[in-house]
């Protein structure tokens, strides 16, 4: 059975991979694992349940718009009954709790790593910029589109919302997403995902704004985010499936920073707007 039977965002440095702290710091920046895109789909169900591994490793920025990339380990975990599942990606776990063809809804639970040792000694310097633990829910509405033969694609429409619940940034952050999955044999699949996130003024100002003494510090100028539409970010993956049970998943990612985000002089004057992920996994499933 593929990797993609099962689906699976990956999520990664993003992503919420439990593991030690030393390497969980690595995987946590906001956008390297929280934002990874989906690499597998998620609406086929399985006959009975049905359990998953992986490890990969991804390319990332260090910090979300940052300049600067740096290697991440990317664990991968997913336990699948029916449509139903509970998934681990990177320092990201996400669930669907509804067994039906069409409609997901589910718990999240995922890590956010601060500004705290990245390559930049500017950003570096930010104080108060701590890590974050946030919760949600991630639902959608998935429709699946003949497309000849014993192949069906799926077009996919939902979103997530994920709030602080540790004292971190204290916002929260909406991200609507489309994405569309098309077999292309029995052991291929290509999937695109298109999404933007409107992040919370908490949020912007936890990771975005630069008050007078941060800017004495870094010798960034100040500046004050506000609630915006903070990036735009598109994904293709394609997961292949060698055997039963041995899977790999390519992944790339684009996002753009906007709005009061990309004006920030942790991205204008330290980082970049344009940020690019790109990663492979390795996923055994039986």
């Amino acid at each position: 059975m593929s990797i993609w039977r099962y689906g699976g965002h990956l999520l990664i440095c993003a992503c919420a991979l439990g593991i030690s702290t030393s390497v969980s710091a690595q995987v946590a920046s906001p956008d390297a694992a929280t934002n990874l895109p989906s690499t597998t789909g998620g609406t086929a169900p399985t006959a009975d349940w049905r359990y998953s591994v992986g490890l990969g490793i991804g390319i990332v920025p260090d910090y979300e718009g940052s300049d600067s990339y740096k290697g991440v380990p990317i664990p991968y975990g997913e336990i699948q009954y029916n449509y139903q599942f509970v998934r681990l990606a990177g320092l990201k776990i996400t669930s669907n709790l509804i067994n039906d063809e069409n409609w997901r809804l589910g718990p999240v639970l995922n890590r956010r790593q601060g500004y705290h040792d990245v390559h930049s000694d500017r950003v570096d310097d930010l104080t108060n910029r701590g890590p974050s633990t946030e919760v949600g829910v991630v639902g959608g509405y998935a429709l699946p589109l003949a497309t000849g033969g014993d192949r069906t694609a799926i077009l996919e429409v939902g979103s997530e919302f994920l709030a602080d619940v540790s004292s971190g940034h204290d916002g929260y952050l909406i991200t609507p997403f489309v994405r569309y999955e098309q077999p292309m044999s029995k052991q291929w699949q290509l999937i695109g995902d298109a999404r933007f996130s409107y992040a919370s003024g908490d949020y912007m100002s936890h990771y975005f704004s630069v008050d007078r003494r941060d800017s004495q510090r870094s010798n960034l100028s100040q500046y004050n985010a506000d609630a915006d539409i903070k990036d735009v970010a598109f994904s293709v993956s394609s997961p292949y499936a060698f055997t039963q049970n041995w899977s790999v998943v390519p992944v790339l990612m684009y996002k753009r920073m906007t709005g009061d985000a990309k004006d920030s002089p942790v991205v204008d004057e330290a980082g970049n707007a344009n940020q690019f992920i790109a990663a492979v996994v390795g996923v055994y499933s039986w």
